[in-house]
């Protein structure tokens, strides 16, 4: 069974209507979900640009924040002032140093390091992260909470996701750590079954 009550959703399954912010938080707020003391963490790589998953991530703090405890973490710097404002409770947690990419996991795990004492200190339920970095990062942050990873852009075609092509036998092991994953489209949701063998 899944965490609080949240109902099995294939990861190939259609897409939902009426915009990821709205459908998401629906889906999240069922009625089987405890409404006192829930502590969601949502987890984004970076909140300090105009961009369309900063933009998610303010909405759906939103959407969710009467119902439930709830904080935003990212990679940005400390001190970094969110692009959207917004009520909930901010932490840029650093992106620590670029280094070539072969020793580019010991970043990844420094940031995963910092996220569990993250979760430790606000004692989260459940995360939802946003885009492969966060995914990656809440993966090695290594805890018993529940996870959600919503998948809002294509990999396919896309220059930026070019190595989790590459690596897709990696990125699926890290996919399959989740309890639940949320495509936007159908072409999202096929191509992450496809390249990534995620089972529904």
């Amino acid at each position: 069974s899944l965490p609080l009550g949240l109902r099995k959703i294939p990861v190939g399954a259609p897409a939902f209507s009426g915009g990821l912010p709205y459908v998401t938080a629906h889906q999240l707020r069922k009625s089987e979900m405890k409404t006192a003391k829930t502590f969601i963490l949502i987890v984004v790589p970076s909140l300090a640009s105009p961009g369309g998953v900063e933009k998610l991530a303010q909405s759906l703090s939103q959407l969710l924040s009467d119902d439930y405890e709830l904080a935003i973490a990212s990679f940005d710097s400390p001190g970094t002032i969110p692009y959207f404002s917004s009520h909930v409770p901010f932490y840029p947690l650093g992106d620590g140093p670029r280094l070539p990419l072969l020793m580019r996991g010991l970043t990844y795990l420094r940031a995963a390091r910092k996220l569990s004492g993250l979760k430790k200190r606000l004692d989260v339920d459940l995360a939802i992260s946003l885009l492969w970095r966060a995914d990656l990062v809440y993966v090695l942050s290594t805890s018993g909470r529940k996870t959600i990873s919503l998948a809002v852009i294509n990999i396919l075609g896309n220059t930026s996701n070019q190595l989790m092509v590459r690596l897709r036998i990696a990125v699926g092991f890290i996919y399959r750590r989740f309890d639940k994953i949320l495509a936007i489209t159908p072409d999202i949701a096929a191509e992450i079954t496809t390249l990534f063998h995620v089972d529904p």
